[in-house]
């Protein structure tokens, strides 16, 4: 003889599982994922500053309303001289944003207890040093990929990690 089994529908919202799902994903690799935003933001604000100055730089030369020929190793590039300082202008301003939200960044993880004070004013320094041009911009690159690196692929970390209480 079968047993009898009462099934009852339950309807999930297949949204807020996924909101759940996303929510402990933040909370178990919060610190990691501020990791990647701050040197991300370091990074990406610095090529962006150093670029925009570049082509800034190369702007000048030329009157606003002619064209600027920039050489390049494949070909020589005609650009209207306003559009170069525009770009220039626009790319700047992004570096200098990204790298001050890579900072507020880190101080959100400092103060949150992500990551020790050291942590915080080493990648402070370094996203600083990649506004420095671009041997700056080289270095802060370095620092914060083989920081990436270190911490993805051998689970081992750059520096302590404070204790959660």
């Amino acid at each position: 003889m079968l047993k009898e089994v009462n099934i009852t529908a339950q309807k999930k919202s297949t949204s807020s599982a996924n909101l759940r799902g996303i929510k402990k994903y933040f909370d178990a690799h919060n610190g990691d994922i501020g990791n990647y935003l701050a040197g991300g933001g370091y990074v990406v604000g610095a090529v962006s500053n150093w670029a925009g100055n570049v082509i800034k730089s190369r702007s000048l030369y030329g009157v606003a309303n002619e064209i600027t020929v920039l050489r390049t190793a494949v070909a020589n590039i005609h650009v209207p001289t306003s559009a170069l300082r525009t770009a220039g202008k626009s790319l700047a301003l992004t570096g200098k944003l990204t790298g001050g939200l890579g900072l507020l960044i880190t101080v959100y993880q400092y103060g949150g207890g992500q990551i020790s004070g050291t942590e915080a004013i080493v990648d402070a320094t370094f996203g600083a040093i990649g506004f420095m041009g671009p041997i700056g911009a080289a270095i802060s690159i370095t620092y914060f990929g083989e920081k990436y690196l270190r911490e993805t692929y051998s689970n081992d970390t750059l520096f302590e990690k404070p204790v959660k209480k």
